[in-house]
């Protein structure tokens, strides 16, 4: 054996010890393929198709009998039908049995036959005994792999095996073979990415599966989604459709009889039709069901002062202030009761409580419009009329008003925005300015948006919205430490301003001043626990901090104050990966993908689920999809590269992961990955290239300076490679891979006493790694450690 070859066994050799019954595989080829071909032919993959006869997914299956073939549950129970790939071809197959408890099914295949397999009891088995794995993983077609029983868990009726022939998706359903073609087991999960562990049904279990195996059950019909009632309640409302929306106001309530919302709406339709003293009954109804709700007082007041019933109607208005005392409504229809009442001055006072409470809806500026008008304030009624235009009022009357007022002021063409802020107070002033501003930002002008709050600073530098407005405004064009000050003066002047300090925090989040941003995500929890604005910026930085349960715990808190955008479902998921709650990391994935399916956070969050879960294929499927959204993603080349390696393409993984480098060359995983890829393709000089510049970026990666290790040792640089080994013990003194390589690069030296001590150390650690390396070695070459203790 030349010395290349030998390094390059060598090197494999590292691999190994962290599976070490890969080799014990790799070494029964023979028997492998003699299972194989006795049991193939008693192998079947099943195939799942939806009502439309299109392929759905696929598993693997055995013939346990006559037309009887045993197969997972998890593979076939959503199965509009099924087929069965044979010797004989694809035939049809039902779902007769299963076992309850155990995700274990039996499918009637009348026209099969092939022959069924024996069974083995599982008290014959012991840990340690070689095993054959067959099945169609991936669905490229029935396939055998090699391993070791690693455990049999024995507490339950039925035994549950754990080995180590590798598997992939498709495998499920598929049988567990020892050299005398015997079934053990039914493979049912792969445990883990990358490490071999796989479940196993007993094959115990299919001898009761056949003789008193429960009926499948019945098809669970999936309900109709809801009708969106409110929607089209609103619908209905918006255009006036009185009688319509009354008639599916009863509809609703007939399909949801303790609802308070289908009452209120027909009282709102009730009223429309000037039916008041109906609709006066009508919303009285709806407060028998919720007492709580401001907006039902709210129609309730405004009925009864139609009806002439003033006192009720402001005392109605009065507990709508009390059940939501931060609802500018009634002040609104307040200020109108006393504007048709002749005391227009009593009006202005409590419009402008209207705005302060709601400052950007546009129907406030319009009364308030009207008020100023009424008043003879043309100046300020210009400026409401304007300001309800910018914020979206689409009133005719309003726009027709404005125009004459335009007119009477000799000015007609001049833009308004200048002239209704002419003759006011400075506070007024900037109140109109920030307004205005925000209409700028919902249109996406965020240049013209910036020069309104910047105004509205000059004219009153202590009035925080103002600031917290420009704060946000520099904060979407990324002048992260402008707008941290910006904040900063806001607080100065509102140091109880939840949302301010919420701000601040992401400002310092985006400029990686974690600990103050977390300080200050902590003070607006603090300051207004129900503020989703505080919650949102804890959740974000904790996510970053990697402090999972604290994330996981503030974005639920968030969910439960706020609808969460598809970004914020993204990072609760994140969080929850990172407490091992796959549960509830995938439902909350599923909500975000929901939303907006091309987000490429979603994408790359549930690449790394579906490999956690052992689906390398469907991670692959989403890094894809992340880079069709975003083809520059480094983060997505980077995960597209690590899942083609571990399909076994590595070249182009290789491809990929050199992608991911040029696009971003400070991110260390991606040189890691590189490294790997290089590492397994034999281009040894490449992978100590990416390597070497992946421990520059992460010197703690010990993965990395592992395949270094690995690399020097496959190009017969036994002290290069050392020297990685030694670093990784200096961090972890009983790491059995760091272990094995030094004994090895010792060994390859000619330095066997040192060799020798360190052999010693691993075979106390791990007795059979020891026991692989030294058997290894001998037939490498390396004769001296033949004097090794077995």
């Amino acid at each position: 054996m030349t010395f290349t070859a030998l390094a390059a066994r060598v090197a494999a050799l590292v691999v190994l010890t962290l599976a070490a019954a890969r080799t014990e595989a790799a070494e029964a080829t023979d028997d492998a393929q003699r299972v194989f071909a006795g049991v193939s032919p008693s192998v079947v993959t099943v195939k799942t198709l939806d009502d439309k006869g299109k392929q759905e997914s696929q598993g693997s299956g055995v013939v346990v009998g006559k037309g009887l073939v045993a197969t997972n549950c998890h593979v076939v129970q959503e199965a509009a039908a099924i087929r069965v790939l044979t010797v004989q071809g694809e035939l049809p197959a039902t779902w007769s049995r299963q076992l309850p408890g155990l995700d274990l099914c039996l499918l009637t295949v009348a026209e099969l036959n092939a022959a069924p397999l024996r069974l083995r009891p599982s008290h014959e088995l012991v840990v340690g005994e070689p095993v054959y794995a067959v099945g169609n993983p991936l669905g490229f077609g029935l396939a055998v792999s090699t391993g070791l029983i690693a455990l049999i868990e024995r507490q339950s009726a039925y035994p549950l095996i754990i080995a180590t022939a590798p598997l992939s998706p498709g495998s499920s359903g598929g049988g567990i073979f020892d050299r005398e073609g015997r079934l053990l087991g039914i493979t049912t999960a792969i445990l883990g990415t990358g490490q071999n562990l796989n479940r196993i049904l007993a094959a115990d279990g299919v001898t009761d599966l056949i003789t008193r195996g429960a009926p499948r059950p019945a098809a669970v019909a999936i309900p109709a989604p809801e009708r969106r009632w409110n929607d089209e309640a609103e619908r209905l409302q918006a255009a006036g459709d009185w009688g319509a929306l009354e008639k599916h106001a009863q509809a609703w309530l007939q399909a949801q009889p303790g609802s308070a919302s289908p009452v209120v709406f027909e009282g709102i339709a009730q009223a429309g039709l000037k039916r008041e003293t109906q609709a006066a009954a009508t919303f009285r109804r709806a407060l028998v069901l919720d007492e709580h709700s401001a907006f039902t007082w709210l129609s309730l007041a405004n009925v009864l002062f139609h009806l002439g019933q003033l006192e009720e109607a402001e005392q109605a208005l009065q507990q709508a202030e009390r059940k939501q005392p931060s609802y500018g409504e009634p002040h609104r229809v307040r200020a109108e009761w006393l504007q048709k009442q002749g005391q227009a001055a009593q009006a202005l006072v409590q419009i402008k409580e209207a705005l302060r409470k709601a400052p950007a809806r546009s129907s406030v500026w319009v009364v308030l419009g009207r008020i100023e008008d009424d008043l003879g304030h043309g100046t300020e009624a210009s400026r409401a009329y304007a300001t309800a235009l910018r914020l979206g009022s689409a009133d005719t009357e309003v726009k027709q008003r404005l125009a004459a007022l335009s007119a009477q002021s000799g000015n007609p063409d001049a833009a308004l925005r200048q002239g209704v802020l002419k003759d006011v107070s400075n506070d007024q002033q900037a109140y109109a300015l920030v307004n205005i501003g925000r209409s700028e930002v919902k249109r996406g002008r965020l240049g013209p948006a910036e020069d309104a709050f910047r105004k509205a600073v000059a004219q009153a530098p202590r009035y925080t919205d103002a600031l917290n407005e420009l704060g946000n405004v520099l904060q979407r064009t990324l002048r992260f430490a402008e707008a941290e000050d910006t904040y900063t003066q806001a607080i100065a002047v509102g140091p109880e301003d939840a949302g301010v300090i919420a701000n601040r925090s992401s400002a310092r989040q985006s400029q990686k001043k974690w600990d103050l941003a977390l300080v200050d995500a902590r003070h607006a929890i603090d300051v207004f626990p129900r503020d989703a604005a505080g919650w949102r910026a804890y959740g974000n930085v904790q996510l970053v901090l990697k402090d999972y349960r604290e994330s996981s715990k503030a974005f639920a808190t968030l969910d439960g104050l706020t609808p969460l955008s598809p970004d914020e479902l993204t990072s609760w998921a994140d969080s929850l990966l990172g407490t091992n709650d796959l549960d509830g990391a995938f439902k909350t994935l599923q909500r975000a993908e929901a939303a907006d399916p091309r987000l490429v956070r979603m994408c790359l969050v549930m690449a790394r689920f579906l490999g956690r879960k052992g689906d390398i294929q469907g991670a692959l499927d989403y890094e894809n999809r992340a880079l069709l959204t975003d083809p520059v993603n480094s983060n997505a080349w980077s995960g597209k590269g690590y899942a083609l390696m571990k399909l076994g393409k590595l070249t182009e993984a290789a491809e990929a992961l050199e992608t991911a480098v040029r696009l971003d060359p400070e991110l260390s995983n991606a040189w890691i990955n590189l490294g790997e890829a290089r590492l397994r393709n034999r281009n040894l000089g490449a992978a100590i290239q990416a390597l070497e510049k992946a421990l520059t970026l992460a010197p703690a990666a010990m993965d990395a300076r592992l395949f270094l290790a690995q690399s020097y040792l496959g190009a017969r640089l036994p002290a290069k490679s050392r020297e990685q080994a030694e670093k990784m013990l200096a961090q972890q003194a009983n790491f059995a891979p760091a272990l094995g390589v030094v004994t090895l690069a010792y060994l390859m030296e000619g330095n066997t006493a040192a060799a020798s001590a360190r052999y010693l150390q691993l075979r106390t650690l791990a007795p059979s790694i020891a026991h692989k390396l030294r058997e290894q070695a001998i037939a490498g070459g390396l004769s001296a450690a033949a004097q090794f203790p077995e």
